[in-house]
């Protein structure tokens, strides 16, 4: 009764304590809710950034709308940024209206989030409840084992293993001994009679009462029995892999291994067992290999390697330079029938079968294994092209040929290492050819822009071990045509690369194996006529040739081709130098206007040959009928015409240079002259004429057919010029083309010139009686030539110097005449003081002799106006005959033979005009 009272009072009281507790709690004031600011963004802020965000896009619109050529495209750019603001601007007006119920919100954001903390506080609370249930049950004591109790009770020992509770007896080293020993000979009794293993798997050793298996460069297996029986099965004790770089066995993978291999040793034979073991052993490497070339392909070999593990087939696909165009280059490493690792090359889409290369025993290294067969590439790849390019480029001696031999002895292609090939693109510049050993790709070396082209190319080509010969040896021939182009133009030379000749002419005038031809031309050089350059043929030397083209349609023809072989030596045969576009504009040039010269005197029927030189540089000399050109009387039927260089002009223009004979030598050598060109040789009667091709004065070009008849004209004028004199017995002072001088009697000289806008010109000294009529004696040599000249000048040149000293005696004695030469034998002489006017006239006699009849005129005759007016103002404006001179004329002079008196006037012999006319002088003077 005691107990349930007090029982009712004890609840009594716990009641009244909860109640004032709860009391006490309701009384304490509650908690603010945690008020949540995290992530939370002002709406200023936002209201600004939308401001400015619309401002910058709209200046943009309105920025880029020039650019915009459509209309259409204007309107929709402008719409589509007015819709995306729109869009914008109402966010903006939901989120304003939201902000008038910030309060609200936020504390309907505030109650979620605290009540959100607290429900995780009660999870937490729960799942540390059932984390002290799980641990209960380990201080849990056990429930007494009774029935292990009643056994050892009963037997002494339990049935029961102890679990090493109870530590066993230790062995002694005897009996561990002899249980090895007898563990050795069970199993060397096992191995020889039962098992029957295969080969490979026969290299093993017994030893500590377990069997070691070793397959070189694969694995090393433990076994051992269980107990004495000989059909006792084997069980697994220990497992390593036995190849280089191999890693230690995880415990895990270990304890997978020996559950297996002890399953299959329950069930299968032990050859069996071992050829499991291999092929996992040999997955093994594979799976390395992949990782290896994970490694790569992460590495230096990134973008030109690629690989493909196939674990259920065991077998690695590796390809190599996976960017090259054309088949694919494979490496496949997987199992031989032997399970062992081997490996099959598809080099270009083929397979290979003696590379020789062994991999997956001892070397394990896949990073060597490409290197090597990529070099076996390389070699297989240089080893083809050198081949095919030696093939290309092998000359008639059978070895191949050397460029510039005997001065740098570079061959045209060598092979300088395993991996490179050099080659002479030209005289100065070559190329090496390689294979870049992680790409691939063809490289050139000494790159230009056409070795640049040509390594485009190359890398494009599916099968670089055939197809990279012929490209190569068309870039030699392309890189020959560039230096000679260039070259070319760097000395004046321009060229055509627009002209094309036809096929049918390539296939007519070319060898075979032309591959290029192309013109050059000199800016001098009249139209149609170029010089073609061809390259081909083994060597790929260029040939030359001088050729006229006609264009017919889109292609041009060829109607003259001649080929140019210079002599410039083997060591300068690849030497495109100024020296040799000089030599050959010189030879060019030579040859055209040869033919131009051919053509004209073709033309004109003048018959002509052509004489080649011994010389291969040469040019022809062109042998000219001279009967047919013009006729003559003093040079041989034969003239040689020759082209020649001028080399005291600054740009050594070319001159015709032409040769004869005459027929009659001359005593004395012809003085050659450097304006007219023309030299004689008096010893052997030859002659040498230089001639322009184009007129002295007008500049323009000339026939050269009339330039020599013209030239051969004025030797002719001046050999006959010559011979006159020497048939005249006068004196030849000097003689040239340019002018002839010679003299006549009482040492007076005369001076003939050539070359002058009238023809020729003469010229007398000052002391020459003649220069009273040098005008008139011009204008005979002008028209009659140089034979009536010599005739007056020695017939009379009495009656000239008499009048010479005529005139100095009057000057002695103060009296003035005046010599009025009306022509070289008609001269009147005016006595100024006396008023008297005598005339002289030089008549040929019936006996062929010359007189001369002195009169006195009394017809005045046209002097001057001055003079005249002088005669006028002194009275003696009309003559009239003198009385003075009328004895004279009237009676005989018997101290002059030879004379005869005349009613106003004498006849005399040239011997004595000197003294008539001294006779006449006093008879003046002394009327006075």
């Amino acid at each position: 009764m005691s107990t349930a009272v007090n029982e009712g009072q004890s609840e009594n009281s716990l009641d009244v304590k909860k109640q004032q507790v709860q009391q006490q709690i309701n009384d304490q004031p509650q908690p603010e809710i945690p008020h949540i600011t995290a992530n939370y963004v002002s709406l200023y802020h936002v209201t600004s950034n939308l401001v400015l965000n619309s401002y910058a896009g709209l200046q943009n619109v309105i920025e880029t709308l020039p650019s915009v050529t459509s209309d259409l495209a204007r309107k929709r750019r402008v719409l589509d940024y007015l819709v995306r603001t729109r869009q914008e601007f109402v966010k903006l007006y939901v989120l304003i209206k939201w902000s008038t119920v910030s309060e609200e919100v936020s504390k309907c954001i505030d109650a979620v989030s605290w009540l959100s903390g607290q429900q995780n506080c009660f999870a937490n609370v729960i799942n540390v409840l059932f984390g002290i249930e799980r641990t209960l049950g380990e201080a849990k004591l056990r429930n007494p084992d009774i029935e292990t109790a009643l056994e050892v009770l009963k037997d002494g020992k339990p049935l029961q293993p102890a679990h090493d509770f109870i530590p066993p007896k230790p062995l002694s080293p005897k009996t561990v001994l002899k249980t090895l020993q007898d563990l050795n000979v069970l199993l060397s009794i096992r191995l020889a009679l039962t098992e029957q293993l295969p080969t490979r798997y026969r290299n093993y050793e017994i030893s500590n009462g377990r069997v070691k298996f070793t397959v070189d460069n694969c694995f090393v297996v433990d076994l051992g029995v269980a107990d004495d029986s000989v059909e006792a099965r084997f069980f697994l004790v220990d497992f390593e892999f036995a190849f280089p770089s191999a890693r230690t066995v995880p415990m895990e993978l270990k304890a997978k291994i020996e559950n297996i291999t002890n399953d299959l040793l329950a069930q299968k034979p032990l050859g069996q067992v071992f050829d499991w073991i291999l092929r996992f052993t040999q997955n093994y490497k594979l799976s390395v290999f992949h990782e290896q070339l994970s490694d790569l392909e992460r590495g230096l070999w990134s973008g030109v390697l690629n690989h493909i593990f196939y674990p259920d087939k065991s077998l690695i696909a590796v390809q190599y330079w996976i960017n090259r165009p054309g088949p694919r280059n494979i490496i496949e490493i997987g199992f031989l029938k032997d399970f062992t690792i081997g490996i099959r090359w598809l080099r270009e889409g083929k397979p290979i079968h003696d590379h020789g290369v062994e991999f997956g025993q001892k070397n394990l290294s896949i990073e060597e294994l490409l290197t090597r067969i990529i070099n076996m590439h390389i070699r297989y790849i240089i080893d083809s092209v050198y081949s095919n390019l030696v093939t290309l480029f092998y000359g008639e001696e059978g070895t191949p040929l050397k460029e510039n031999e005997g001065s740098s002895n570079n061959p045209l292609v060598s092979q300088i290492a395993t991996d490179k090939i050099r080659i002479q693109l030209t005289g100065s510049r070559h190329t090496i050819f390689s294979i870049d050993m992680l790409t691939g790709r063809a490289v050139l070396q000494n790159s230009t822009q056409i070795v640049l082209s040509a390594e485009q190319s190359l890398n494009e080509l599916t099968d670089k071990a055939n197809q990279s010969a012929n490209l190569l040896f068309k870039l030699r021939h392309v890189s020959l045509q560039e230096e000679i182009t260039s070259r070319a133009k760097a000395t004046g030379w321009v060229a055509n690369s627009n002209i094309a000749v036809s096929n049918d002419d390539m296939r007519k005038y070319f060898p075979s194996d032309t591959r290029t031809v192309f013109c050059l031309r000199l800016p001098q050089w009249t139209v149609k006529w170029f010089l073609l350059v061809s390259i081909g043929g083994k060597r790929m030397i260029p040939q030359w040739w001088l050729s006229q083209l006609e264009a017919k349609g889109n292609a041009w023809t060829i109607n003259f081709l001649e080929p140019i072989k210079l002599d410039r030596g083997g060591s300068n045969e690849y030497v495109y130098d100024y020296k040799l576009f000089d030599d050959l504009a010189a030879f060019t040039t030579t040859r055209i206007r040869i033919n131009i010269i051919c053509g004209e005197l073709q033309a004109r029927k003048i018959k002509y040959g052509l004489l080649q030189t011994s010389d291969r540089g040469g040019s022809p000399t062109i042998l000219i009928h001279l009967d047919t050109l013009t006729k003559n009387t003093w040079a041989h039927s034969s003239l040689l015409l020759s082209l020649t260089k001028d080399d005291t002009q600054p740009q050594s223009q070319l001159k015709i240079l032409v040769q004869g004979r005459v027929k009659n030598q001359l005593s004395m050598s012809l003085a050659s002259s450097g304006d007219s060109g023309v030299s004689f040789d008096s010893s052997t009667g030859r002659f040498s004429m230089i001639l322009d091709f184009s007129d002295n004065n007008t500049k323009e070009y000339v026939s050269v057919a009339d330039i020599i008849v013209k030239r051969l004209s004025q030797v002719e004028q001046v050999v006959g010029y010559i011979d006159l004199i020497k048939s005249k017995n006068l004196e030849l002072k000097d003689a040239s083309m340019n002018e002839i001088s010679f003299g006549y009697e009482n040492g007076l000289s005369a001076k003939v010139i050539f070359g002058t806008s009238t023809g020729c010109k003469l010229e007398l000294s000052k002391n020459n009686p003649h220069r009273e009529v040098q005008s008139y004696l011009q204008e005979i040599l002008f028209q009659e030539g140089l034979i009536p000249v010599i005739g007056v000048l020695t017939s009379t040149l009495s009656v000239y110097q008499a009048l010479g000293q005529l005139k100095q005696e009057c000057q002695k004695m103060g009296t003035e005449v005046l010599i009025v030469p009306r022509s070289v034998t008609e001269i009147r002489l005016i006595f100024k003081k006396h008023n008297v006017h005598v005339e002289l006239k030089m008549v040929k006699s019936r006996r062929r002799q010359l007189m001369v009849f002195i009169s006195d005129v009394v017809d005045s005759l046209p002097v001057s106006a001055g003079f005249k007016k002088q005669l006028e103002q002194n009275g003696n404006g009309n003559t009239t005959p003198s009385q003075h001179l009328k004895p004279l004329w009237e009676n005989k002079q018997d101290d002059l033979p030879g004379t005869v008196p005349l009613v106003t006037g004498m006849a005399c012999p040239m011997d004595q005009v000197a003294y008539v006319l001294q006779r006449v002088h006093h008879s003046l003077t002394r009327a006075n």
